[in-house]
């Protein structure tokens, strides 16, 4: 380390003996005016480097957030940014209209998802741009609990023409712009929450939310039995499923009655049981809306199922897959509010979404809880950009994946959890999805692409052109 550092800075001082040196401050850093501790003036450049402390919202103490709210004084949505968030946006204003610098080792949650439209603004709004990066790197300690993060170094400096660099595996590149995504595109692009699918694709909703207490849902063995006291309820049962029936090969049931059918099904002493059991859990909530609904208690609170065929969207997945497991449903199911449903049954469309390239896009738009990926329809999906497909796109990506939906079948066994762990992953499920891959960014362009950075890359630059507009 000290040989690189002659390298770069030309000479090494001794680490021994201890000279004094420097000037300690002790306090608390997000509280202190920097510019008291540390005054600019015109002759001086200061730069800032550490690795501050990460924790994201749900995880923070009280102080902690009374500090997030001081950095933060008087900008929205304040309450949902990760700690680390604060040393950026402090050392952003701190160097605004000079020519310090700032750097900091960061958890790469501050570039993806909600923590991007949250951060991002406001330090760009000081005339603040993004100097360097390491992109991601996966950190680990030596404790007991090693503790693995993906983290990237991210460099801050007053808006100039000179060149930034992307850094990757000791690798450097010179880029004309960095965006928050840690991509080089020439505008700071930041992702809206978009309410409409940005390509022709069909929109994404929401699965649909009991809010009954439990009363209208069953389990397998309280399904079965409820069958037998009551056969003629079997026409008002259909499966229930979510993320994590859907993942584990799980079961459940719920009753699903459209309004034009109550009075029939009333007349089932079980079900209307059920229906008052409802009917009471609603009245009891503390939430208006909850007791505003508590007169059609037979109907789900949000209910959003349409009969026909769809595609199943978990909402929270896991960082080691590589793909997403959706699922093709038919009108049998009802999918819970712990998924996300398209309301289609074209196969093209599930192929583009199990596709690595929206994985990819997925995992940079949409966030993180931990380092599990969150799906979101309005960051991810309703701004992936999709280009013009023939009808031969359409049918290539269909054909495979018929493949991977017959591979899935060879293991009845195996849970998708299991199917899509890649380490238990089989050779020919991996193998149809591969193909899946070639044809789907074949779509994009003819020239391979080198890596998930380079496919990143491209996204956001046909993102740019699709919409004209940095955040449009």
């Amino acid at each position: 380390m000290n040989l690189k550092f002659k390298e770069v800075f030309g000479r090494c001082n001794p680490a021994l003996p201890l000279n004094n040196s420097g000037n300690v401050v002790r306090g608390n850093a997000l509280q202190k005016d920097w510019k008291n501790v540390c005054p600019l003036s015109d002759n001086t450049q200061v730069f800032i480097l550490g690795n501050p402390p990460y924790l994201g919202s749900s995880l923070q103490s009280d102080q902690q957030k009374e500090d997030i709210a001081h950095v933060f004084f008087g900008i929205e949505g304040y309450k949902s940014i990760d700690l680390i968030a604060s040393w950026f946006y402090k050392a952003a204003r701190y160097i605004a209209g000079t020519g310090s610098r700032a750097a900091f080792v960061s958890t790469n949650s501050i570039c993806q998802g909600e923590q991007v439209g949250l951060l991002w603004p406001n330090i760009f709004e000081n005339n603040i741009e993004i100097d360097f990066v390491h992109q991601p790197f996966k950190w680990e300690n030596n404790a007991k609990k090693n503790a693995a993060v993906y983290c990237v170094i991210v460099g801050l400096r007053n808006s100039s023409n000179s060149e930034k660099y992307l850094f990757k595996e000791g690798l450097s590149q010179t880029v004309e712009n960095i965006n928050p995504y840690l991509v080089a595109t020439k505008r700071n692009i930041i992702l809206p929450k978009r309410q409409k699918p940005l390509s022709r694709i069909p929109s994404m909703t929401y699965g649909s939310k009991p809010t009954d207490g439990g009363n209208l849902l069953l389990e397998p063995n309280e399904k079965d039995e409820f069958v037998k006291k009551y056969p003629e309820a079997k026409k008002y049962l259909k499966r229930f499923i979510g993320a994590s029936e859907h993942t584990n090969n799980k079961e459940r049931w719920c009753l699903w009655i459209n309004d034009q059918e109550l009075n029939e099904a009333l007349t089932i002493r079980g079900i209307s049981e059920r229906i008052n059991k409802v009917e009471e859990f609603r009245l009891n909530s503390t939430k208006a809306a909850t007791r505003a609904i508590a007169g059609v208690a037979h109907r789900f609170g949000e209910p959003r199922y349409i009969a026909s065929n769809s595609i199943l969207v978990p909402i929270h997945g896991s960082d080691r897959r590589q793909y997403i497991p959706f699922g093709f449903l038919d009108k049998s199911f009802v999918a819970s509010n712990a998924t996300q449903v398209i309301y289609t049954g074209e196969l093209y469309v599930f192929g583009l979404i199990s596709s690595l390239i929206h994985n990819v896009w997925i995992k940079a738009s949409c966030g993180k809880i931990k380092e599990d990926p969150r799906y979101s329809s309005t960051l991810g999906y309703n701004n992936f950009p999709v280009p013009s497909l023939t009808d031969q796109n359409k049918l290539d990506i269909s054909a495979l994946v018929l493949e991977i939906l017959s591979s899935r079948e060879q293991y009845p066994e195996l849970s998708l959890s299991d199917l899509y762990d890649p380490d238990l992953m089989p050779p020919d499920l991996m193998e149809a999805h591969s193909r899946l891959d070639a044809v789907v960014e074949r779509c994009y362009r003819a020239k391979d692409f080198v890596n998930d950075e380079d496919r990143l890359d491209y996204l956001f630059k046909l993102y740019e052109k699709m919409t004209g507009a940095p955040n449009a």
